[in-house]
């Protein structure tokens, strides 16, 4: 069984099939890496600074898929970089079914990052967590790979692969963590700084892992591939950046609604203060022209909101007219 998975046994060096990284899809996969983290981590903010658990668990949501769909992406598009002598094409199920380990990872990180405050215990379970999830999520991914090669794993770059990804993830919460508590550094530099931190942690993780692979077969030709995976690899950053804009803007929609709520029902308060007052109160423009009153000053009137609305106050109270 260790042997479908594991590079056991000693190989030809001829049957090993070595390949290379497009570097402009390398740079690609970083940038958008770095970018989603930045949606995710500036969600965690407003969910940890959020007015009601709805809206938290809104923004956690949305940070959620902004994260894991950048994870999986980052993870597709660095695949899409490698090169080597020979053709590949992906399953759609296994391809789509990766995104789930990176989703869950997501979720678990900013739910330890959305905390007003976290104990070291905390984002180290937070660190195992996320970094065991980006590595399920890779690794199955892998396995969406369809080629003539057999895909097998060196067993200490496998386990290496896991360790890094585990210590990154801690590393990078902990960094979001302590610049988050730092009076030093302005508020504007702290979430892209633990968002380049996450984006580079989440990609040295990938590029460690795709170290372990070992393509075992014979070298075939792969035509144009090089274009075909380029543009496949924009398509689907442009693709993932949408869906975290449109989290982001979506998230922005539910706050905006709520603080409509808030206001609305904070003035049916107030109003509600001022028609049981005792005391007349009269709201005016600024050319002295009543606007609103209360039922008390309805009462010292004798007159009806209709007919004292309009009409400037000095008409109706002779002192000040002089």
């Amino acid at each position: 069984m260790l042997e479908r998975f594991f590079l056991l046994g000693e190989v030809a060096p001829s049957q090993l099939l070595t390949g290379t990284y497009d570097p402009w899809l390398v740079a690609l996969s970083v940038l958008v890496a770095t970018l989603t983290s930045y949606m995710a981590l500036a969600l965690a903010r407003r969910a940890r600074l959020a007015t009601s658990p709805a809206l938290s668990l809104a923004a956690l949501g949305a940070g959620s898929v902004s994260l894991g769909t950048g994870v999986w992406a980052m993870h597709f598009i660095g695949m899409l970089a490698f090169q080597f002598c020979g053709t590949v094409t992906y399953s759609p199920g296994w391809t789509l079914g990766s995104m789930l380990p990176s989703l869950a990872a997501a979720s678990v990180a900013l739910r330890s990052l959305a905390r007003p405050s976290v104990t070291p215990r905390q984002l180290a379970v937070g660190g195992l967590m996320m970094g065991g999830g980006i590595g399920l999520m890779h690794y199955s991914g892998m396995q969406a790979m369809q080629t003539s090669a057999a895909l097998r794993y060196d067993p200490t770059g496998f386990a290496l692969s896991i360790g890094v990804a585990v210590a990154l993830a801690m590393l990078a919460l902990w960094i979001h963590q302590g610049l988050r508590q730092t009076a030093r550094l302005p508020a504007g530099w702290r979430t892209p700084l633990a968002a380049l931190t996450m984006g580079t942690a989440i990609s040295g993780m990938h590029y460690m892992a795709m170290a372990s692979a070992r393509f075992v077969g014979m070298a075939e030709d792969w035509g144009d591939q090089l274009q075909h995976h380029g543009q496949l690899a924009l398509a689907i950053a442009l693709i993932t950046l949408t869906v975290s804009g449109s989290a982001i803007a979506l998230n922005a929609l539910l706050v905006q609604r709520q603080m409509l709520r808030d206001k609305m029902s904070s003035e049916a308060r107030l109003q509600a203060l001022v028609d049981t007052a005792v005391d007349g109160v009269i709201r005016l423009d600024a050319q002295g022209v009543i606007v609103e009153v209360n039922r008390a000053a309805e009462q010292i009137f004798g007159r009806t909101p209709a007919q004292l609305c309009g009409r400037p106050l000095a008409r109706l109270v002779p002192e000040l007219r002089s």
